[in-house]
């Protein structure tokens, strides 16, 4: 903290900071880009509260995973199963990965699961990844229908807001 010795300086300080309040936007700084990133992350992200995961085990089950008690290890890599993790934890195989991450956010966007709920899948390791801890930053995402390129925001979801 600065500590200001006298009228004229509080005065000239009150002056900048009131100059600077239509000119400058507040998201970025003189500091650099890296500072001006962190601080747009930080304006727009939330931060998770975690959620149960009983309820993805749930949807896991009914959508046919199996459950790595029922498979003998060696048909894991025979068969090309995909592997299923929740908060880091391996629960099953599934032998479409297309068609399971497909239904995962499907699911997720007709909240029929907490939509803190994050959906990754990793082709190259044949991974869908699962997250419904607390303390991760999300950012808003923007859906884009895939044939038209267009957004599918619509009024109805704002005024659901």
């Amino acid at each position: 903290m600065y500590r200001i010795l006298s009228t004229t300086q509080k005065l000239f300080a009150l002056f900048i900071i009131l100059f600077h309040l239509l000119q400058v936007c507040p998201a970025e700084t003189p500091e650099g880009q890296a500072v001006g990133l962190v601080k747009n992350i930080s304006l727009m992200c939330n931060i998770t509260i975690g959620s149960a995961s009983s309820v993805i085990l749930d949807f896991l089950n009914e959508w046919g995973v199996e459950p790595l008690e029922e498979i003998i290890p060696s048909e894991i890599f025979a068969n090309q199963y995909c592997k299923i993790f929740v908060n880091g934890m391996w629960v099953g195989v599934h032998q479409d990965q297309a068609f399971m991450y497909e239904k995962l956010l499907k699911s997720k966007r007709r909240l029929d699961f907490e939509s803190e709920v994050s959906v990754v899948t990793d082709l190259t390791n044949a991974e869908i990844k699962i997250f419904t801890d607390a303390g991760r930053a999300m950012r808003p995402l923007y859906v884009v229908d895939p044939v038209t390129q267009k957004l599918e925001l619509k009024r109805e979801l704002f005024y659901d807001l």
